[in-house]
């Protein structure tokens, strides 16, 4: 029983931890491996080249040996980010980042997993000749020893550790000159028993691969102390461990051992030191942000390394990554996966399809405690490519352990790579010639080369490059097992999931009209197009925004009729193809091409007019539709008949004379319109240069409809991310009437994401998760397929909760209105508070925070006006709820508010009784008007609470009315008498009333000369107008005669 276990336990290793799916293709040009692609970001890929033949001052500086460049499958590299990279390898590499709570330390020799991930590149290179020793930093006595290097070497090497009781420079020397017996060094293993050395450790790939050589050393535990080469597949004892526990023991120790390499030949060696960011402490935010800059439109995408010491908690989160930009742009990712292990480097991508420009800034928020930060990498997203910094490579592996493609997993992702073309572009700056695909097993040419060297351009038809068969999905997304696109087709015309064929499409041929229906001909429209679950027909009015739809079946016959349509109105009509597993993929439901069509009357025999010889075709009064042809075959006794065709321009009528018209021919005039309706008559000559004919009338029925849901009596609202709400603010009467809700979807970027049936008003539907940022368009259909379309732009939890919230009227007064703060806000946030009137777009904004106080109040505002009140999100313009409310009517004045008066001279006062707090709700005044019978002295706006008008000098014993107006139209008046009291000022007035009697005088005389002069000239008009009559009716005679002349000519 228990080898049973054993065996099962083994078969899981090997089924579930050691299959992990990663795929590594080579691009090669010759015997050059130029570069290598993986779909694993994970991961670092190293390159690998003869060690023995590497001549640092002839192939390339050592320390760009590992160095890379990295480009997607497309060629974007996305250089222009790197600059805001963190990056705890290189010296200074993260200074730019500003840091609150996270200190930064060196991994040193404690215990830290190795480096297999992107940083894995910028450990530094040190290059050894044979012989050489590694010599690495001493360390003190009671401590552990935890490091990792890569080592690429074809030759032996040994692992020592050396006291320090002995002078190190003597002995380094002894230990490393070569002699022309011993060219590698001399060993003096026989007299130098205290020093700690591994048995000699032979490398099994042999200079093939960098290996991953991982060291622990403890004198407190020296039976554990071991040599470990690719995380445990070969363990090397450090000498014999009784006798290192001897040593230990002994006093020839002092305070610190200096551990080494040798290396029999030429080696590569990177021991894994870099830095890291870890929390001050428990009880403090840790973050850390950058200022970025998007020099181009560019696509969002971001690599972090952590490790964590302990597992995640339930609902606690690792860390999280916010991007904001100066332009609104917003992108939130989170980091919560408490599957993921503990003490190991982990790479996650966080990655969108939007596309940003401009400046912003990217914050990482800490949520674990002991978690730390290796580093953050922008990327170019997508599957790599990975380019090495120097020529003449020869192999390439990734530093991933449980890398195990499986063949036609392979095959499929190498087709892949095979017809990306600006692969070659980007590494020769031409095309594919010459370079090669290869897999783990074969290599192939680049599509389009075929030849032993892949230097022959190629066809299809005859090219030995089979990627051309390799379906092409978007953002290379396949089925690993099937090699079917997992999301969408790279070319969204192609069918989902095999992307090998287009996606059907038919145009509609348009049959015939009536005034309120449209006749299509399926028949002519879909042509050989068959074998379908249905189509759906949709239409809308050329200048409206609702489409309705139609369902057609092939069983429907020849001919479809779109019903209880608008009289001379033009529609827009497409057609969607339904396979019959659309309901499985929906995103091969694309909509066909549009026509378009009007609605009319079919042309009758009315359409044709005739006047003596000749005939019209008309329709100015568009009655009909488009006349379009007119065929016209004379027929005469003893000739051949004689055709014509006419074409009608559109809105133009058409006049046709026939001159050969005689007794005994006859004409057979056929009118075709846009529509194929044709009308034919037989115009006989009856007489000479007189036809005759006969048409039919037609009639068309009408077909009532429900009412078609729209925003009037539609509404759809958001209770959070991810629950839809229909609701109708008509009555149950009206609702009755109006169609019925049915179906629903929500759309990204034309693809659906999501459909479900809705349950008619007040129904909820759930529709999953969304993305934060995106936006989303949600299709409501009812039972008719009539459709509404509402946008949609997911926000963060909190700003659902800004979006519910609703401002909270304290107090109303006529000219503003007081806001409850503490009852609209939660938080303490930056808001702004917008108000606008009604009938205006221009919202008016003030800045509010709590820390302002619980009130708010809105001044300036106008009297008995509809008002429109928000809140809007200082940072992301996310918009609360709007609330309207109606400002007071403001108080009429009267004689209790207003003070009226005349003083000497002659002057009007008015002024404002009420107290300051009254007058706020005071109607203001705006006209004030002085009259003496009427004469009007004074009319003018106001403006001011207190009036003041001196006027010109009283008459005596004249008397004077003072009315004055406010805002609303309400009137208070006073009158007065001008007395003895100012009899200066009448004795001047005097001389002014003579001036005015004069010209009272001189008026009156000129209104009489000029209704003198008008009733001259109406008599003067009156004798023309007999004579013009008498000339008419004249020239009238002399028509009719000179017609009667002529007909009597005619008769003879």
């Amino acid at each position: 029983m228990q080898w049973i276990a054993s065996c099962y336990a083994l078969l899981l290793l090997v089924f579930n931890c050691n299959l992990t799916r990663g795929y590594l293709i080579r691009v090669e040009a010759g015997n050059e491996t130029r570069a290598c692609a993986t779909n694993d970001h994970q991961h670092a890929v190293a390159f690998v080249q003869n060690v023995e033949n590497f001549d640092p001052h002839n192939h390339g500086s050592v320390e760009t040996f590992s160095k890379v460049d990295i480009f997607n499958l497309d060629g974007n590299a996305n250089e222009i980010m790197h600059e805001f990279d963190c990056n705890l390898v290189k010296s200074g590499g993260c200074e730019h980042w500003r840091k609150e709570n996270l200190r930064m330390k060196p991994n040193n020799y404690e215990k830290y997993p190795p480096i297999t991930d992107f940083r894995w590149h910028d450990i530094p290179v040190i290059f050894l000749n044979a012989g050489r020793n590694f010599w690495m930093e001493n360390f003190l006595r009671n401590t552990a020893l935890h490091a990792h290097f890569s080592i690429l070497t074809n030759s032996n090497f040994y692992f020592l550790i050396d006291p320090d009781y002995l002078q190190m420079s003597t002995f380094r020397r002894r230990y490393n000159e070569p002699t022309p017996e011993e060219p590698n060094g001399r060993f003096f293993w026989h007299d130098r028993l205290d020093l700690i050395k591994t048995n000699e450790i032979n490398l099994k790939n042999s200079g093939k691969k960098w290996e991953l050589v991982s060291l622990r050393f403890s004198e407190d535990d020296p039976l554990g102390n071991e040599v470990q080469v690719n995380s445990g597949e070969i363990s090397f004892p450090i000498a014999a461990k009784s006798a290192i526990r001897k040593l230990v023991s002994s006093n020839v120790f002092r305070n610190s051992f200096f551990p080494f390499f040798h290396f029999r030949g030429v080696s590569l060696v990177k021991m894994h030191l870099y830095n890291v960011l870890v929390p001050e402490n428990e009880h403090s935010n840790a973050s850390m942000e950058r200022d970025v800059d998007f020099q181009k439109e560019t696509a969002f995408c971001v690599d972090v390394v952590y490790l964590m010491r302990s597992p995640l908690k339930e609902l606690e989160r690792a860390f999280s990554i916010t991007l904001t930009t100066e332009q609104g742009q917003y992108l939130h990712f989170t980091e919560a996966q408490p599957s993921k292990g503990v003490d190991t480097w982990h790479v996650v991508r966080f990655e969108s399809l939007r596309r940003f420009s401009g400046k912003g800034t990217l914050k990482l928020s800490v949520g674990q405690q002991d978690l730390q930060i290796g580093g953050i990498k922008f990327c170019p997203g997508g599957n790599s490519v990975i380019v090495p910094k120097i020529r003449g490579m020869q192999q390439c592996h990734s530093l991933s352990t449980n890398l195990a493609p499986n063949p036609v997993e392979e095959e499929i992702f190498t087709g892949i790579v095979g017809r990306k073309a600006k692969i070659c572009k980007r590494l020769n700056g031409r095309n594919c010639s010459e370079m090669k695909v290869c897999g783990s097993k074969s290599c192939d040419c680049f599509h389009g080369f075929t030849g032993e060297n892949c230097k022959k351009p190629c066809e299809r038809q005859d090219c030995s490059s089979k990627w051309y068969l390799i379906r092409q999905c978007l953002n290379d997304k396949f089925n690993l097992k099937n090699g079917l696109c997992l999301k969408a087709c790279a070319n969204p015309m192609f069918k989902f999931p095999f992307c090998t064929s287009q996606i059907r499409k038919v145009k509609p041929f348009v049959w015939n009209a009536s005034p309120n229906s449209i006749s299509l001909n399926m028949s002519r429209s879909l042509g050989s197009v068959s074998d379908f679950d249905h189509i759906r027909v949709r239409f809308r009015e050329k200048h409206g925004t609702w489409w309705w739809s139609k369902i057609y079946k092939e069983s429907d016959g020849k001919y479809f009729t779109l019903e209880g349509l608008k009289d001379k109105t033009e529609y827009v009509i497409f057609f969607t193809i339904y396979e019959h597993d659309w309901n499985v993929y929906l995103q091969n439901l694309a909509p066909g091409e549009e026509v378009t069509a009007t609605t009319c009357t079919p042309i009758d025999g009315s359409i044709l007019q005739l006047d003596g010889a000749s005939f019209t075709v008309s329709n100015s009064d568009k009655k009909f539709c488009q006349p379009k042809q007119i065929d016209v075959t004379e027929i005469s006794p003893g000739k051949l008949p004689i055709s014509s065709k006419i074409q009608i321009l559109d809105n133009q009528d058409y006049k046709k004379n026939l001159n050969s018209c005689k007794t005994g021919t006859y004409y057979v005039v056929s009118v075709s319109d846009i529509y194929q309706n044709r009308v034919e008559a037989r115009l006989e000559c009856s007489d000479e240069n007189q036809l005759t004919t006969k048409h039919p009338p037609r009639d068309y029925p009408l077909k009532p409809l429900c009412l078609s849901i729209n925003e009037s009596v539609v509404q759809i609202s958001f209770e959070d991310q991810l629950t839809v709400v229909v609701s109708s603010n008509a009555s149950a009467a009206d609702r009755e009437k109006i169609c019925k809700p049915s179906s629903l979807r929500v759309i990204e970027s034309r693809k659906i994401l999501f459909s479900a049936t809705v349950d008619g008003f007040e129904s909820e539907t759930t529709i999953g998760n969304c993305s934060i940022g995106k936006k989303y368009q949600i299709i409501l259909a009812d039972e008719n397929e009539h459709e509404m379309k509402f946008s949609f732009v997911c926000v963060e939890p909190e700003q659902i909760k800004f979006q519910r919230m609703t401002p909270v009227v304290h107090k109303i007064w006529a000219r503003k209105i007081e806001l409850d703060m503490s009852q609209s806000l939660n938080d303490d946030q930056l808001i702004e508070v917008q108000h606008k009137e009604e009938h205006t777009t221009e919202w008016k904004t003030n800045s509010y925070q709590k820390s302002m106080g619980g009130r708010l109040i809105l001044n300036f505002l106008n009297p008995k006006t509809l008002y429109a009140i928000r809140f809007v999100q200082k940072n992301t313009s996310i918009k609360s709820k709007e609330i309207e409310t109606r400002t007071k009517p403001c108080l009429p004045i009267d004689e209790n508010t207003l003070e009226m008066k005349f003083e000497a001279p002659f002057t009007a006062l008015a002024r404002v009784k009420a107290d300051l707090e009254e007058k706020e709700d005071l109607c203001r005044l705006a006209k004030i008007r002085v009259t003496s019978g009427k004469l009007v002295l004074l009319n003018t706006r106001v403006y001011d609470s207190e009036l003041r008008w001196d006027l010109s000098p009283c008459r005596i014993g004249r008397h004077y009315l003072f009315r004055l107006e406010d805002e609303q139209g309400n009137v208070v008046q006073t009158n007065g008498t001008c007395s003895e009291g100012v009899a200066v000022v009448a004795n001047e007035l005097s001389d002014i009333t003579d001036s005015q009697k004069i010209l009272e005088m001189v008026f009156a005389g000129t209104v009489l000369m000029l209704m003198l002069s008008i009733i001259g000239l109406y008599g003067i008009c009156i004798c023309c107008e007999k004579r013009r009559r008498a000339r008419q009716v004249a020239e009238e005679e002399r028509q009719e005669i000179q017609r009667r002349y002529m007909s009597q000519i005619y008769v003879y």
